[in-house]
């Protein structure tokens, strides 16, 4: 079987080191070229019509988080590519679902992980096997 690119998705909130160490490894054996992917979208708010100014104002300043949220991402990512692998990152503010279907689309290999195991106190694996 042939791998060209892997995807890994990655949470915007709490990307996992140990997720890209292994897409990293996977990369590095298959030769592949690896894509970072996170994504993120503000959340809906209801207001009357008389808190339209106050719901705008919210939906900017969320989605100016979102975006430095995306760049702090794209640099923990690319920190941790090991020399000699070609890798892009892909950060946007949408849904993390319409994202990663997307990319999926051209992805021979996608690896996604949890942060819920990591604020369970329960340890990163080691490795990719």
């Amino acid at each position: 079987m042939e791998i060209r690119n892997i995807l890994v998705k990655l949470d915007l909130d709490s990307p996992s080191p140990a997720l890209v160490g292994c897409a990293a490894d996977l990369a590095t054996r298959y030769g592949a070229e690896l894509i970072g992917f996170a994504a993120s979208e503000p959340s809906a708010m209801l207001f009357a019509a008389d808190g339209a100014v106050v719901a705008a104002t919210w939906h900017a300043q969320e989605r100016t988080r979102i975006e430095e949220a995306l760049v702090t991402a794209e640099q923990g990512f690319t920190s941790r590519i090991p020399d000699g692998i070609k890798h892009v990152w892909r950060g946007y503010v949408t849904t993390p679902n319409s994202g990663l279907a997307e990319l999926a689309r051209r992805s021979d290999l996608i690896l996604v992980g949890s942060a819920t195991g990591q604020r369970r106190g329960i340890p990163p694996a080691s490795g990719c096997g």
